[in-house]
């Protein structure tokens, strides 16, 4: 693992997983290991017989981030090269020796910012302090920004807490050092081109005058670390479900998904998740349109693709709608009979 081009250590699987890394004076330092792999008869007893450690909902996303979390906050080792030019190093042997092995020094980061506790990102650079995971690396030649009332470039990004979490590529970070919040949705940029980002961006812009009416405000559009990256408005708002799908709620989602047709965009990805309602239960938010599809004018089958996508809103909506019971009267007779 490399933070800011310190090598700090390894991720590694043997099994299950653990994380090493090399420690002041030469020594060696190693996670326990944890794993969670079956029964193998003749190969393996099972992770617990091999004293591995459950997981409990680990993914490799959030181990890295944790563990750059601690490079970021760790301070270079004290050691110089005393043994050759600097970038070049020999390794004392492991065996009885009692001189520490020496380390590269990396050289001073940039001066930091008046504000201390956070990280900071200029242009092409990085500064970090205070132990906060901060995303920065703005590539100027993909930034697009369409809101100028804050300063993007400065975010404090914690994506192992769980309260962060809105989905697999979602979460809540904060612009600093004021904390409002806002949502990042990211696609890894070593396995996906930035295609699908660089389409739903397309598709918020088309349906720009319904910002912050029926869904958020695209803020950003970035390569971000590395990542492809898209920052949205933050709205106080859950998904659509029975304790907050009222007549009224019901009545916005349907108007909301009219005016995004009126556009010729089809949603395309018709979830709970991606129809939200207000905390104050008077607002509604459709968001997410990554798999959205622009209708032509021309298309034939344009009336019932809106159609069919209606009908998948409708029948979403059925599943959570709460049918009012009247009071049930009960009369009982002289002779014990109910009617």
């Amino acid at each position: 693992m490399v933070r800011n081009g310190k090598t700090y250590g390894i991720l590694t699987t043997m099994k299950g997983w653990c994380f090493l890394c090399r420690v002041n004076g030469g020594g060696l330092y190693i996670t326990r290991m944890f794993g969670d792999f079956m029964v193998w008869q003749g190969v393996s007893p099972g992770a617990a017989a091999e004293g591995y450690y459950n997981t409990f909902n680990f993914t490799i996303m959030q181990a890295i981030y944790y563990l750059s979390s601690i490079a970021e906050a760790t301070n270079d080792l004290p050691e110089t090269p005393i043994n050759g030019v600097p970038g070049q190093v020999t390794l004392p042997y492991a065996g009885n020796s009692t001189t520490g092995a020496p380390a590269i020094q990396q050289p001073p980061p940039p001066p930091l910012p008046a504000q201390g506790g956070y990280g900071y990102a200029g242009q092409g650079g990085y500064v970090g302090q205070g132990g906060y995971q901060v995303l920065a690396g703005y590539d100027d030649a993909e930034c697009s920004q369409y809101h100028g009332g804050a300063d993007y470039k400065r975010l404090q990004f914690e994506p192992w807490k769980p309260e962060n979490i809105l989905g697999p590529k979602n979460w809540i970070a904060k612009i600093l050092p004021d904390q409002t919040q806002v949502v990042l949705k990211l696609w890894d940029a070593w396995k996906f081109d930035p295609s699908a980002r660089n389409h739903e961006a397309s598709i918020y812009l088309l349906l720009r005058p319904l910002w912050g009416k029926r869904i958020p405000c695209l803020r950003v559009k970035t390569a971000l670390d590395y990542f492809h990256a898209l920052i949205f408005e933050y709205v106080n708002a859950s998904p659509v479900s029975t304790s907050n799908l009222t007549a009224t709620a019901e009545v916005e989602i349907l108007k909301a998904f009219d005016l995004i047709h009126s556009f010729d965009v089809i949603h395309g990805d018709i979830r709970a998740e991606n129809i939200l309602i207000a905390d104050d239960g008077h607002k509604v938010w459709i968001v997410d349109f990554e798999f959205a599809e622009i209708l032509d004018q021309e298309d034939d089958g344009r009336e019932f693709k809106v159609f069919l996508e209606n009908q998948a809103v409708k029948e979403v909506l059925k599943e959570f709608k709460r049918h009012p019971r009247g009071d049930i009267k009960v009369t009982v007779s002289h002779n014990g009979a109910t009617n």
